[in-house]
């Protein structure tokens, strides 16, 4: 599979979000990676899957999906799902895109192009790392002081325990670093509707690749 584009970002940047506007504008399907991992481990949301069965063991499971995917095996197509390590990244009323089908997309040479959207952790497998480098991966990225109202950090969430503003800041410094490594372009998503982000990822990649 060739992916029209993979998404990756911290927590709060919108990531789910912007893959379902970014494949329902230009009528793509969309996988959302954490979702089909938490599905696989038996879970209906990430959040659950993340915290039942542990960080360690949810990002193992999501790297197999990662590399399935890349390596051109069917799986599910997701619409819906968390942003970031189970955390919904867009407030209400953001102009969230209609859920896709969920229908097994087949990730073969020649299956039309897919939307992915990556866990805020995929990355942190240096064999994810490898297989994208030379994909278009884009990552978003978001301030801390616009990812805490999307994330409510001021309540409890599983990956974010004791000082959720500070541990959000050093998660996002510690995956932006890798994310540096293979993204191809960042787009910024402080002050920017999930359109507005999807249009501009699309404006990037055609400044890539002008074709």
């Amino acid at each position: 599979m060739t992916p029209f584009v993979l998404l990756v970002g911290p927590p709060g940047a919108g990531t789910s979000t912007v893959a379902r506007e970014l494949a329902a504008a230009r009528g793509l399907a969309v996988v959302d990676t954490e979702r089909v991992t938490a599905e696989q481990l038996g879970h209906t949301d990430v959040a659950t899957a993340f915290v039942v069965r542990g960080e360690d063991a949810f990002r193992a499971a999501e790297t197999q999906v990662v590399l399935a995917l890349l390596g051109g095996r069917a799986v599910p197509g997701d619409g819906d799902g968390g942003d970031g390590d189970g955390e919904s990244a867009v407030p209400e009323g953001s102009g969230v895109a209609p859920e896709e089908s969920d229908a097994a997309v087949t990730a073969g040479p020649d299956s039309s192009p897919v939307v992915v959207a990556l866990g805020s952790g995929a990355l942190t497998a240096p064999e994810v790392r490898d297989a994208v480098v030379g994909l278009p991966l884009v990552q978003l990225t978001v301030s801390l002081a616009h990812a805490a109202p999307r994330l409510g950090l001021s309540t409890a969430r599983p990956v974010f325990l004791g000082n959720p503003r500070a541990q959000w800041a050093r998660l996002a410094q510690e995956r932006r670093a890798l994310y540096d490594t293979v993204a191809v372009a960042a787009v910024d998503t402080d002050d920017r509707t999930p359109a507005q982000v999807a249009a501009d990822v699309v404006r990037v990649l055609e400044e890539r690749d002008p074709r």
